[in-house]
């Protein structure tokens, strides 16, 4: 995934979106972290 993301053509949009958030004290890479964690537990498969 942050290979498809580098990658895309969007990226640099992205980075300097996220330099302006980060500018304003927005922790970026924590939301995205924490909402990749949030996600991740929807797709897990429930233990036995």
């Amino acid at each position: 995934m942050r290979d498809a993301i580098l990658a895309s053509l969007a990226w640099p949009g992205i980075a300097a979106a996220m330099g302006r958030l980060d500018a304003k004290g927005i922790d970026v890479a924590r939301i995205l972290t924490d909402a990749h964690a949030a996600g991740s537990a929807w797709t897990r498969p429930s233990p036995p």
